[in-house]
């Protein structure tokens, strides 16, 4: 067994050099289980944390990957902290979060197309809760927003109030955490819609 290790590593290697990421990944665990504390355990780790983000798809396929990609990313900092690595590392979770943020995007935005106005919400304010630092945040607020409207407007009378406020809270939120945003503009038309509609409800 004195080359089993030598040959393992580069099964691992060869698999990963030849862009067959699944079985690189396997063989780079299996590496990692079976010689723990060998020199190449960190590459090692790393190489399977790299072949699952080369396994990522576009952000509107099935996010499974993406999400694996970024456990065993940050798995590979906590255990290396000091890694020669860990710049490039960040830098490619913030990558992967923003995938998954705009998968939420479209997810939201399919809600709002089939007039499943609450879903739509909902999936637009986890955008900002999941992913408070991605590009589309304030996208996601005006989405929400919008959908916060419509949700309201599709309401019984009885209930159209209370949820035009929610709108009204919405705007707020955005104003406060994005005041430089050029959804505004938008979202400042649609709050001078629904303060009016809110009039007619007596406030």
């Amino acid at each position: 067994h004195d080359w089993a290790d030598d040959a393992q590593y580069m099964l691992a290697r060869s698999f990963y050099e030849d862009e067959q990421y699944l079985l690189s990944s396997n063989e780079f665990d299996r590496f990692i289980g079976l010689y723990p504390s060998d020199d190449r355990a960190e590459d090692a780790a790393y190489y399977r944390a790299m072949s699952y983000y080369q396994m990522s798809p576009v952000f509107d396929l099935d996010s499974s990957d993406t999400r694996r990609a970024i456990d065993y990313l940050r798995l590979f900092v906590a255990a290396h902290p000091n890694s020669e690595h860990r710049d490039d590392i960040g830098l490619k979770i913030d990558e992967l979060q923003e995938k998954l943020a705009m998968k939420l995007m479209e997810t939201a935005r399919l809600y709002d197309r089939s007039e499943q106005y609450r879903a739509a919400v909902l999936t637009y304010e986890r955008v900002l809760d999941e992913f408070p630092t991605s590009e589309p945040v304030d996208d996601a607020l005006l989405g929400a927003m919008k959908s916060q409207v419509a949700y309201a407007q599709a309401s019984i009378l009885t209930r159209q109030a209370e949820r035009y406020r929610e709108a009204i809270e919405m705007y707020d939120r955005l104003y406060q955490l994005f005041p430089n945003s050029d959804q505004l503009k938008e979202a400042e038309e649609l709050y001078a819609d629904v303060q009016q509609r809110l009039e007619a409800f007596g406030g």
